[in-house]
């Protein structure tokens, strides 16, 4: 019943055994695939550079997720341009102090970190709100 005839009876349980192996097979690569696509656990994502302002007097502005080793150029733009080179660190961070700036928090600024190795980074502060307009 259910045999082609003329076939051997040890064939069709091979066939069926090779099927078996052959789904199982499927079902562990897909089984690896997604767990490969999802992120370990404490690792983080592709990270973008970031800038933070740490004190405004003296100036002093800190930078993250560059590149390892990365030499960034960072400049800041007030009513005046200055400008640094520093060197990130193994992690990608780095801190730079501009000595001769002191601003206050109503000040605006823009500040610049660029990377010779593609990071990139801006950074700006507007006036705040409660802050006097400048006379005209």
């Amino acid at each position: 019943m259910g045999r082609s005839p003329g076939a051997p009876p040890h064939r069709r349980g091979a066939t069926l055994q090779y099927v078996r192996i052959g789904v199982l097979a499927a079902l562990v690569a897909v089984l690896l695939a997604a767990a490969a696509s999802r992120p370990v656990e404490g690792a983080t994502a592709v990270s973008v550079p970031l800038l933070r302002v740490l004190h405004t007097s003296p100036f002093e502005v800190a930078g993250r997720s560059f590149k390892p080793f990365e030499r960034v150029k960072v400049v800041v733009t007030t009513s005046a341009v200055y400008t640094k080179r520093v060197r990130a660190g193994r992690s990608g961070r780095f801190v730079v102090n501009f000595g001769r700036i002191a601003l206050d928090r109503c000040t605006g600024f823009v500040v610049t970190a660029s990377g010779i190795r593609g990071s990139r980074s801006v950074l700006e502060s507007k006036n705040e709100s409660e802050c006097p307009s400048p006379a005209p």
